[in-house]
């Protein structure tokens, strides 16, 4: 399933540029969009852009095998951010008479944002009037799930020289990983996320082996 044209197709989908006539705003293709085990960072499924750079080839020769090894390092080391973030959250949501870690931003709203990197950690809230708040600790995005009772959890991440953003497709051991330059916007990647993750309800629930 995981293989099928119609998930090659949404993959496919969420590379496209955008551009806005009204603002004069331009965002080129994304470098990636890929599906990876939650479990051990492998990854089951993924498309490039055809002007992507040697880096993300989808061509397995010469130079290009090192290329799917950066890949796989780089869903990796997201894979294992993601993994780190979640548990520091369920930890302090099982703990409620505990102080709660200062990179960890707690909302009853719907929806609540923050920014991470691995390395350096420059983040980011937006209240309920979308004013901006500065503050130190991850870029995190909740929203409700359309046939879950639970939040869906959208990571923007910069790894490497890549603004990334990750999130778990609802009760499923499946990540949905999306690759941009250093200078794509972290907010188009969240609206890239959520329109993935409401494309893909098919996918809600789905178990590996």
């Amino acid at each position: 399933m995981l293989h099928s044209e119609n998930i090659h197709c949404v993959l496919e989908q969420s590379l496209s540029p955008v551009n806005l006539t009204t603002i004069s705003f331009h965002a080129p293709p994304l470098q990636t969009a890929a599906i990876l085990s939650k479990e051990n960072g492998s990854i089951l499924s993924f498309v490039n852009s055809s002007n992507s750079n040697d880096k993300y080839s989808n061509n397995t020769s010469g130079n290009n095998v090192q290329s799917l090894n950066n890949l796989k390092m780089i869903g990796l080391l997201i894979k294992d951010k993601w993994h780190q973030d979640e548990f520091q959250l369920s930890a302090a949501n099982n703990n409620h008479h505990e102080v709660i870690p200062n990179n960890i931003e707690q909302s009853t709203n719907n929806i609540s944002t923050h920014t991470n990197t691995l390395e350096n950690s420059t983040s980011n809230i937006l209240d309920n009037n979308n004013n901006k708040i500065s503050i130190n600790n991850n870029n995190l995005y909740e929203i409700k799930a359309a046939i879950t009772s639970n939040f869906v959890r959208i990571y923007n991440y910069e790894v490497e020289e890549w603004h990334t953003c990750v999130s778990q497709i609802p009760s499923s051991d499946l990540l949905i990983v999306l690759i941009g330059s250093s200078s794509y916007p972290y907010g188009l990647l969240l609206l890239k996320m959520k329109e993935i993750l409401r494309i893909c309800e098919d996918l809600y629930g789905y178990k590996l082996g």
